[in-house]
C-alpha cells in the first residue's frame, strides 16, 4: 500500500484540461485535481508561475479546492507563492481566483502564519479591479471578522453591478452577517440593494439588516422611507428590520 501510494505521489500531473477551452472542462480539471490529494500540489504550485494567465488562474482554482474540501494542510507549501501573487500579478482574474485561494487555505493556520495571509489580502483589498477586491474581502471576512476594512470593501462590491447569474452580492451580503460590529462599515451597501430592481437582492439585503441589528442603524432612515411604499410580504420584512436595527444595544 505504501508502494503505491508513492507511486501516485511520483506519477506526473497532466495540467492540459486547465486550459481547455470549454469552461465546465476546464472547471472538471480542477475538481479532479483537488481530490487527487498532495501529488498534485507542487505541479499546480509550479503553475502559478506559467506566463499563460489562464493556467495561473485555474492552478490556482483548483489549489482552492483543497480547503473547500476540508484537507487545506496539503496545500499550505503553495500559501508563499499566494500570498506574492495576490497583489503581484499582471492579470486581474488571477489575482481575484488567488485570494479565493488564500482565503479557503488559510482558516486552519497557526496565528503567526495566518497574519501573513491577512496581510496579504489586506494589499488585495486596494487592488485597482473590483472583483480582486470583492474575492480579497470576501476571503478576509472568513479570516478576521474584525476587519472593518473587509466590511467596507463588502459595502463597495454590493453597490457594483453584477452580471446576471452572478451571485457575488448575495455572499457578500451573508459574509456581512457574519462579522458582528465590523459590519458597520458594510451597511451603505446593503441600503444601496434596498433600491435594487431585484426583489429577491432586496429581500437578502433585508434579512442581513434585521440579523445585524444596532449594528446598521445607519439603514434606518431608508427603512423607514421603503416602509411606506412596501406592499405585502416585503412590507413585513422592512417593518421587521427597522425594528432589529432600531434596538438599543
Amino acid at each position: 500500500m505504501l508502494l503505491v501510494s508513492l507511486m501516485l505521489a511520483a506519477a506526473p500531473v497532466d495540467l492540459k484540461e486547465l486550459e481547455a477551452a470549454e469552461p465546465s472542462v476546464r472547471y472538471a480539471a480542477s475538481r479532479r485535481l483537488s481530490a487527487s490529494g498532495a501529488g498534485a500540489v507542487p505541479a499546480l504550485t509550479a503553475a502559478l508561475d506559467s506566463p499563460r494567465p489562464l493556467l495561473r488562474a485555474m492552478a490556482a482554482h483548483a489549489l482552492a479546492g483543497f480547503g473547500q474540501q476540508e484537507q487545506a494542510k496539503l496545500a499550505w507549501s503553495a500559501l508563499p507563492k499566494l500570498e506574492l501573487l495576490v497583489v503581484k500579478d499582471a492579470d486581474a482574474k488571477v489575482r481575484s481566483s488567488v485570494a479565493r485561494a488564500l482565503g479557503l487555505l488559510s482558516r486552519e493556520l497557526p496565528a503567526a502564519q495566518l497574519r501573513k495571509a491577512v496581510t496579504a489580502l489586506g494589499g488585495a483589498l486596494q487592488d485597482a479591479d473590483g472583483e480582486v477586491r470583492s474575492s480579497a474581502a470576501m476571503a478576509l471576512a472568513v479570516l478576521d471578522p474584525t476587519s472593518g476594512d473587509a466590511a467596507a470593501a463588502l459595502g463597495a462590491a454590493l453597490q457594483r453591478p453584477e452580471p446576471v447569474g452572478s451571485n457575488l452580492h448575495q455572499e457578500a451580503c451573508f459574509r456581512l452577517e457574519t462579522m458582528g460590529a465590523a459590519a458597520k462599515r458594510g451597511v451603505p451597501g446593503l441600503v444601496a440593494l434596498l433600491k435594487s430592481d431585484d426583489e429577491d437582492l432586496r429581500a437578502t439585503a433585508l434579512e442581513s439588516l434585521t440579523k445585524l441589528g444596532p449594528v446598521a442603524v445607519d439603514a434606518a432612515p431608508a427603512l423607514e422611507a421603503l416602509v411606506k411604499t412596501a406592499q405585502g410580504t416585503e412590507a413585513r420584512s422592512v417593518a421587521s428590520a427597522l425594528k432589529a436595527v432600531r434596538q438599543r444595544k
